[in-house]
């Protein structure tokens, strides 16, 4: 067996010490399966009783923090956008600037463009003529380049 494969929480193939048969019921409600029964009662029996119940511990994947689960998720479900611009929303004043981030606001992520609403039309040329490719650049190195171009749109004015 691959030990990357086994350990690493992001995987995608699932540990086969891993309680899934009953995944439905809440974790106070939950009993081992059969096959998880058997699965446990074979690891006895090969290396006896007190041994087997540290070796089923061993074998079972670490926990993950909730934080990296529920990413994981939400990008499963295509919800990895949302989840990008809540992240850029709450660091918006370190991204944009102090001055930058009180005149705008971060609207919508489409594909690979951000929606920017810009408070007036003095920050709008200011931000087109001298700042935009500034922001980009940031925007990009804190996406990971999942934001590759950048829209500025005067207050009022959503598609």
């Amino acid at each position: 067996m691959n030990n990357q494969n086994e350990n690493s929480p992001d995987s995608t193939t699932f540990h086969w010490l891993e309680h899934r048969d009953r995944s439905n019921l809440t974790h106070f409600r939950r009993f081992p399966s059969r096959r998880e029964r058997r699965r446990e009662q074979a690891l006895k029996d090969w290396f006896g009783t007190e041994l087997g119940r540290n070796e089923i511990q061993a074998r079972q994947q670490p926990s993950a923090p909730l934080e990296k689960t529920l990413d994981g998720l939400m990008k499963e479900l295509g919800k990895g956008r949302q989840v990008l611009l809540e992240q850029i929303k709450d660091r918006w004043p370190e991204l944009a600037g102090a001055d930058i981030a009180r005149q705008t606001s971060p609207l919508k992520l489409y594909h690979q463009c951000l929606d920017i609403e810009v408070s007036n039309s003095m920050w709008l040329y200011e931000l087109q003529t001298r700042r935009k490719n500034l922001l980009l650049q940031r925007l990009k190195e804190f996406s990971n380049n999942q934001i590759q171009d950048i829209r500025l749109l005067p207050a009022g004015r959503r598609r």
